[in-house]
């Protein structure tokens, strides 16, 4: 009865039986069924949504009631899923109750039942063996960070306790880039020897081999008319991609049992507290991270001697969208001056929807630094170019506006944990040696019509004029090893980029906002190489790039898929994967010879520090 019920409601027709639904469950005098307890939990929200407390508290006790399942547990990471639905179900009718009647006693009963919700979501996340098992649950967990917020930051603003702030920072940052936090941290612990190297080897190669398979399954998948040689060749791929998952399974097993103690830290990492980014921060600088919930947005703020939080309205996607079409200059319907007047209108809301309320609560003039750490859409915004007034006088100007960037200077993370992990309290400037790469698409070129359409932007195959010009300047500052036209192949990057300090790349650069796999630089095509001159996302994450700093000077670079849980899934993140400590990246298109001339300075001012 509870599968024809689970079935009805996930197709959304639980209202039509609700009350026979909850007839027949009131006659079960114990839940000792697992699939029952997930429906009835489904059963809970929906009530819940319809303001029906009454009913959702009396099975939300009936389900808690000394319930045997929960002592002995047949199936343990499946029973801590079950517990943790419950408590959230639980935390979620207390807040409820509190937003009806103003009784502090209810947010204490929400506070205490999401203790117990995240204490059994450790459990269950703990029993995870295949990092996209992580991922894929991270609906969830970003819909528990939700509530978490809400009930902590509502019961600081009863009681000003600040361990309820730093507590939900720390629990905000187990949904921000899963994947990416874990393999960083896993690769720091492997080069502490833990493992020896054929296993780093067995696993790294398990791991690219789940890239390459996910990427050419996707491709198959999306054919609009395959034949049968397709469907075989699919089926053919999924099966290995099967074999390859229990393969890294009995792997992670074997870790367990013959490793503890790597495995103890691969699954087990120390979060970064609010105190520790204190204590790494400088007098100026500040750190703004935000989290989008379904109602509400949320940013902590932290500087050197402060730690607040503020809860914002939602952020306005068409907003979001249109500032993003404008930035990256598209003309919009009508004159240019309206354009102008446009994008005038969109980046002063952002700035005082994002900045004008964090900015506020502290003396933001002793900031000349701030480090953001965005969220879901917030990652398609250049903070920089926000503007903090709009201009008295509507002349078309776009040089005299006053952008955020004029004030503050702006960096950004995926996280506050992997921001911060490695951050000294003072960085000392230092010779570098670069490796510069500046291809030649002579051979790509298309017709001259197609070619002047195009223009002169880094995101087609199209010759470059000026980024020869680009790598030769960086050499007037640095020690600089210049791979240019046809020496600038994927070859010659495999086989130097190991040497140098900073990687530069000056060279077309295509991605794919739907398919993060498929983004990829291109370099110049070799004649004697079967390579394909393109080094794609997924290629990066298998490689290990001990560079410092990886500049993209391409096209998007830094725009991407955005995927939940982990965030824009670009070039850029992919090189962070990869092990660049810092990447410089664009999140527009780049126009060749404007982008030479911004290189030429960036590194003149890196090399006086």
């Amino acid at each position: 009865q509870a599968a024809v019920y689970q079935a009805n409601y996930l197709e959304g027709e639980i209202e039509r039986f609700s009350d026979a639904v909850y007839a027949d469950i009131m006659e079960i005098d114990q839940y000792t069924n697992n699939y029952v307890i997930i429906f009835l939990n489904n059963y809970c929200i929906y009530l819940l949504s319809k303001n029906q407390l009454t009913k959702a508290k009396s099975i939300l006790d009936r389900i808690l009631k000394g319930n045997s399942i929960y002592k002995e547990g047949s199936d343990g990471n499946s029973l801590n899923s079950s517990l943790s639905n419950t408590f959230y179900t639980k935390a979620t009718y207390s807040l409820k109750m509190y937003h009806f009647s103003n009784e502090l006693q209810h947010l204490t009963n929400a506070l205490e039942d999401l203790e117990m919700c995240l204490s059994y979501f450790d459990e269950y996340v703990s029993g995870f063996k295949l990092p996209e098992d992580r991922i894929q649950f991270n609906s969830y967990a970003s819909s528990l960070a939700d509530l978490n917020l809400s009930v902590k930051i509502g019961m600081f603003k009863n009681r000003y306790d600040f361990d309820l702030l730093k507590s939900s920072f720390i629990d905000m940052q187990k949904v921000k880039s899963i994947e990416l936090t874990d393999h960083l941290n896993q690769e720091k612990y492997l080069a502490g020897n833990l493992l020896p190297d054929s296993i780093k080897l067995v696993s790294n190669s398990l791991k690219y081999q789940s890239k390459v398979l996910g990427s050419i399954i996707d491709r198959y998948e999306s054919l609009a008319s395959p034949s049968s040689t397709d469907s075989i060749r699919l089926v053919s791929y999924r099966q290995e991609e099967l074999h390859n998952k229990s393969k890294f399974i009995e792997l992670m097993r074997n870790l367990e049992k013959d490793y503890p103690q790597y495995y103890q830290l691969n699954y087990n990492f120390p979060k970064v507290t609010s105190g520790d980014i204190q204590q790494r921060l400088n007098p100026d600088e500040l750190l703004l991270e935000y989290f989008v919930g379904k109602d509400s947005l949320y940013v902590f703020g932290i500087t050197q001697d402060t730690l607040f939080a503020k809860v914002l309205k939602p952020i306005d996607l068409k907003l979001v969208q249109r500032f993003r079409r404008l930035n990256q200059g598209e003309r919009q319907m009508g004159t240019e001056l309206e354009s102008f007047q446009g994008y005038c209108k969109a980046a002063n809301k952002l700035y005082q929807d994002l900045l004008d309320e964090p900015l506020t609560a502290l003396d933001s003039g002793e900031i000349k630094k701030i480090f953001i750490i965005p969220d879901k859409e917030l990652n398609y915004i250049s903070f920089e170019s926000l503007l903090q007034t709009t201009p008295e006088r509507e002349r078309l100007d776009y040089s005299k506006l006053d952008y955020l960037v004029n004030t503050y200077e702006i960096s950004y993370g995926y996280s506050s944990s992997l921001l911060f992990q490695e951050r000294t309290q003072q960085e000392q400037p230092r010779e570098a040696r670069i490796l510069a790469m500046a291809p030649s698409y002579t051979d790509m070129l298309t017709d001259s019509v197609q070619l002047l359409a195009l223009g002169s932007f880094r995101d087609s195959f199209t010759d470059l004029k000026y980024n020869t010009q680009e790598v030769g300047a960086i050499s007037e500052y640095f020690e600089t090893k210049i791979l240019q036209g046809a020496e600038a192949t994927e070859h010659s990057f495999e086989q130097n980029f190991g040497d140098y300090d900073i990687l530069h790349f000056a060279m077309h650069a295509m991605v794919d906002e739907e398919d993060s796999d498929k983004s990829r630089l291109i370099f110049t095509a070799a004649e004697d190489d079967s390579r394909d001159n393109l080094l794609h996302n997924f290629e990066l994450y298998s490689m290990n790039i001990k560079s410092p700093m990886v500049v993209l000077s391409a096209c998007n670079t830094g725009q991407g898929e955005l995927q939940r849980g982990e965030g824009l899934m670009s070039l850029a993140r992919a090189f962070t994967y990869a092990g660049a400590e810092a990447v410089v990246a664009t999140q527009w298109r780049a126009e060749d010879y404007a982008a030479s001339l911004i290189m030429k300075d960036f590194y003149a001012y890196l090399a006086q520090g």
